[in-house]
């Protein structure tokens, strides 16, 4: 008996690598994650703690998976937060597979793809500040015993260990808000800052998403590998006919333009190329000189607060700042 349910676990393994791309939204995924639910339910009857690691891993290699396609759907529909979200959170479930996932397992390719390019795509988001609250917890509970854990009386469980094939974290119940902190570098960042309209109070997205917006029409699908390099050119300065000399230089130096680029052959710009394994659709075309996004921001000369959002941290697993999986109730 036991050899046959190693072999339906070996079968899963073949099963995926072949078939996990192509068919991970449909039925049959859903039949062998039914199949590894049953085989989890065996190997915590063994007390087999090695395989149900292993039974763990593939079912969080399946849901990063879930996670990537995700973001790449909500990146082509354009819905730019909601992608960041998930980006973040491929992020953390990235850092809780890497304390089990063997390099040489035959799925590393795979998961190391993932990662390689989530962190490609956060790099394009225009996102810099960030909103990182502080808050006290009344109730720290394990998820593996459900008992008060403390430091003084720990309950014995490891956080982001796996017991049974399932991953220990803590969950904080009881949270008040004790204040909220502007940040460039938080723990986590789902809490981007936006604009809101002084008259409606109504969130205003006010970013400019042109490099990813550019990138998503050049790929045709999530795996096609891609890289990115930046440096800087001059774009011609028929691109801002809109400055006058004595406006601040488009380059950003924080000098006029008249006594900065206004007298070399073009305006000093960051510059972004994109090297791509497969290439784009015909009808897009290469562009060389994006256009100026001074249109596509919120007029200085309008009162606006900031908005913050914060997406609902109960929907994550969070990672705390000494790298412990957490569950926050709300």
């Amino acid at each position: 008996m036991a050899m046959s349910k190693f072999s339906q676990l070996s079968e899963i393994r073949n099963e995926l690598k072949n078939d996990l791309l192509p068919s991970l939204d449909g039925q049959e995924l859903e039949i062998v994650l039914v199949k590894l639910t049953e085989l989890k339910s065996y190997f915590v009857a063994e007390n087999d703690q090695k395989t149900l690691k292993e039974i763990w891993c593939l079912e969080k290699i399946i849901a990063i998976n879930k996670i990537y396609l995700l973001a790449f759907n909500q990146l082509k529909s354009r819905q730019y937060y909601e992608a960041w979200c998930s980006l973040e959170n491929i992020e953390i479930a990235l850092s809780q597979l890497s304390r089990h996932f063997n390099t040489e397992d035959e799925f590393f390719f795979l998961v190391a793809f993932i990662g390689q390019h989530s962190l490609q795509y956060q790099s394009l988001f225009p996102y810099s500040t960030f909103v990182s609250p502080e808050f006290t917890v009344k109730a720290k509970t394990c998820s593996i015993c459900n008992k008060t854990s403390s430091i003084r009386h720990p309950c014995g469980h490891k956080n982001g260990e796996i017991y049974d094939g399932e991953m220990c974290y803590q969950i904080w119940d009881g949270i008040e808000y004790v204040l909220f902190a502007l940040v460039k570098s938080p723990v986590q960042k789902f809490g981007v800052t936006f604009l809101s309209d002084p008259e409606t109070e109504e969130k205003v997205d006010h970013y400019d998403y042109s490099l990813l917006e550019y990138l998503m029409s050049c790929l045709q699908s999530p795996f096609h590998s891609w890289g990115i390099s930046w440096t800087k050119i001059r774009h011609p300065h028929s691109n801002y006919l809109h400055l006058s000399p004595s406006d601040d230089c488009p380059c950003e130096s924080g000098e006029k333009y008249s006594h900065c680029c206004l007298s070399k052959p073009g305006v000093l710009r960051p510059h972004c190329q994109f090297a791509l394994s497969v290439p784009p659709p015909k009808e897009v075309e290469v562009v060389k000189y994006p256009e100026p996004t001074s249109g596509k921001k919120v007029k200085t000369s309008v009162p606006a607060k900031v908005y913050m959002l914060i997406a609902k941290l109960s929907d994550y697993l969070v990672q705390t700042p000494k790298g412990d999986f957490v569950k926050i109730k709300l």
